[in-house]
């Protein structure tokens, strides 16, 4: 993780000044590791933590930190440690360094609450995992942690938390509650980590981060901007005090507001006075902020948006926050791009391949879902059942390929016609389904009626036919409490009024209980 870097976390902790030769206790030691096992961060074949318990392998490790500048103090001090753990990474710098560096800060963790002593250095990116591991050869080493017994009290180690410098140890305290402040920084980000994996949508991963972060600093806002198609799509994640605006803004990618000038240009940026700025226009309007931070997000390399928080009051953030922040980037471009992922996984495990709406299996649970909604608010919920008329015949005269162009065409214009709490479906071979959400029959039967009127006049232009394919519908329509007592019924019904306006003549709509249109 470029920007997690865990000595500066612990910039105030206590370090030894040597270590005793005893053992590290082997179910403390299980206990670490399986702390720094639980990381739910990446996938978990990006990294690993390895216990060096070869002298060969520790050897090998201690001349690679050497070779890479470490300073020979911390070297010296990591060799005298009775347990040392190598994180390795797979080599992309992404979820497997962010995994490391949160393995590294739990395992310290749980070695320091059984008593023990522990020192973090960071290697360097050309240190590679001893051969005798049996790692790949593009893994490196992101993070080394020394646990055991101090020889002596401990005192502050800066310059060894670093892996720089070899100077005598400083002798002064921390200031106090310095320890306090980074064990909350530290179980901050642990919560940061967690949320990647624990959150089911995206707005509800960034707000967890934000929540965190507001235990560090104050958070009255955040928000997300994402490129898309030569825009940021800007979106409010939280606001204090009040409903979150939950329809995103597109704004232009040109630099003229906050989001886009940070995904532009890569760099972060603090504002302690926002209403005094005259550099953007507001990517938050109305928000109320007078103090924002905002971080570049990179995904496999390239910025992919940025992250913005924010507070009501004016200079509200020191230089310290802003760091702890930047910290942050890549864990939440990681839960970003992950759940940008799951949710394009998810589509497509919802969407039907060839219309692009919604398929079968998706609807059977959508209309489950709106029935059981509609009872508990005492609402109607309409449902339509619409079969292309005549398709084999396209299928059969034109080739299955004009039959896909066919359902495409159907599918489009359905969905044109209906509103955003709409849903439109295909049920299977040429029959679609639409559940129309606070709908009773007499609201719905316009519906229906526009759809078939719609369907009937947009003849189907198809590249190599010399005419334009004439298209038409029949619908069922049925309603739930009116026709249907549960969703398995009300599919019933509108299919028993789809199958009168077939038997009737096609190309019209019929209401369940009715035998003709």
């Amino acid at each position: 993780m470029g920007n997690l870097d865990l000595a500066a976390l612990l910039r105030r902790r206590r370090t030894p000044r040597s270590f005793r030769s005893d053992p590290v206790d082997p179910q403390i030691m299980k206990a670490v590791l399986d702390a720094g096992g639980r990381v739910p961060l990446g996938d978990p074949g990006c990294w690993r933590p390895v216990l060096l318990e070869e002298r060969a392998s520790r050897e090998a490790l201690l001349a690679s930190l050497r070779a890479a500048g470490s300073a020979e103090a911390a070297v010296e001090l990591l060799g005298a440690a009775p347990a040392l753990v190598a994180n390795c990474e797979a080599g992309d710098g992404g979820a497997g360094r962010a995994a490391s560096w949160m393995a590294a800060a739990q395992m310290a963790l749980a070695a320091e609450e059984s008593g023990y002593s522990t020192l973090a250095v960071r290697a360097g990116t050309e240190v590679r995992p001893p051969a005798s591991l049996g790692l790949p050869a593009a893994w490196r080493v992101e993070a080394v942690l020394a646990i055991g017994a101090a020889q002596e009290a401990p005192a502050a180690r800066p310059d060894l938390a670093e892996g720089r410098g070899d100077g005598p140890p400083a002798a002064a305290d921390p200031p106090r509650g310095a320890a306090s402040a980074d064990r909350r920084v530290l179980l901050s980000f642990m919560e940061i980590a967690a949320a990647t994996a624990g959150a089911e949508d995206l707005d509800g991963v960034l707000e967890t981060i934000a929540r965190a972060l507001g235990r560090l600093f104050p958070v009255d806002g955040a928000a997300l901007g994402l490129l898309e198609d030569g825009s940021v799509v800007v979106r409010e994640i939280l606001r204090s005090g009040a409903t979150v605006r939950r329809d995103p803004e597109r704004l232009p990618a040109d630099g003229s507001h906050l989001m886009s000038w940070a995904i532009s240009r890569g760099r972060p940026l603090w504002r302690n006075d926002v209403p005094s700025e005259l550099r953007f226009a507001e990517s938050l309007p109305a928000s109320g902020l007078r103090s924002d931070m905002v971080i570049p997000l990179r995904a496999r390399g390239e910025l992919i948006g940025a992250f913005l928080v924010g507070s009501r009051r004016r200079h509200a953030f020191d230089r310290e926050d802003f760091e702890v922040l930047q910290r942050c980037s890549d864990m939440t471009a990681v839960a970003v791009e992950t759940q940008r992922l799951l949710l394009a996984t998810r589509r497509l495990s919802e969407t039907d391949g060839v219309t692009g709406v919604f398929n079968h299996r998706h609807f059977a649970a959508l209309i489950r879902q709106e029935v059981e909604r509609a009872r508990r608010l005492d609402r109607p919920v309409a449902l339509l059942m619409i079969d292309i008329d005549n398709f084999k015949r396209f299928n059969d005269t034109y080739g299955h390929q004009a039959g896909d162009e066919v359902l495409r065409h159907v599918a489009q214009l359905v969905a044109r016609l209906l509103r955003r709490s709409d849903v439109v479906a295909r049920y299977g071979g040429e029959e679609f389904a639409v559940i129309l959400q606070d709908a009773a029959a007499d609201g719905a039967s316009p519906v229906a009626e526009k759809i078939r009127q719609e369907v009937e006049k947009s003849a189907l232009a198809l590249p190599g036919l010399p005419r334009h394919l004439r298209v038409t519908v029949s619908i069922g329509l049925a309603s739930f409490p009116a026709d249907a007592r549960n969703a398995t019924e009300l599919v019933g019904a509108a299919d028993r009024g789809l199958y009168r306006a077939k038997r009737s003549g096609k190309n019209r709509v019929c209401p369940a209980g009715t035998e003709g249109s």
